[in-house]
């Protein structure tokens, strides 16, 4: 298709615009987890894995700290598509949503502390 490629550099733009963020994001996640040494060795080994460079540090993150294997294949769409695992952990199960929300709320609260604390005293 003639256009294929027209959305080439804003994909790497944001890809670019997210690096610190995402990284930020895997690291308090890693701190509030209670696991951080399992979370951080998770999202650096099977974050790299997924299509978008941040997005699968995230999910891999929260693949650790929460001990379970997350991704492969999802619908988009109506589409069936096969994506990598994430995580060497057991399968999630029900209750593992509540867990999740809970670690992500954690984590904002920790990240909002830390921009918190950045305004306050970054300016020297």
């Amino acid at each position: 298709p003639p256009f294929e490629d027209l959305g080439w550099a804003s994909a790497r733009l944001d890809d670019l615009a997210n690096l610190a963020p995402s990284r930020l994001t895997m690291l308090s996640t890693a701190a509030i987890s209670g696991r951080p040494l399992r979370t951080l060795l998770t999202a650096l080994r099977y974050g790299p894995l997924t299509a978008s460079p941040n997005a699968g540090m995230a999910e891999a993150a929260f693949a650790g700290a929460l001990d379970v294997r997350l991704g492969g294949a999802n619908a988009y769409g109506g589409v069936m598509r096969e994506g990598p695992i994430l995580g060497d952990g057991r399968l999630p199960v029900h209750d593992d949503i509540r867990r999740a929300v809970d670690l992500m709320h954690r984590t904002c609260v920790l990240v909002g502390i830390l921009v918190f604390l950045a305004e306050r005293f970054g300016r020297g």
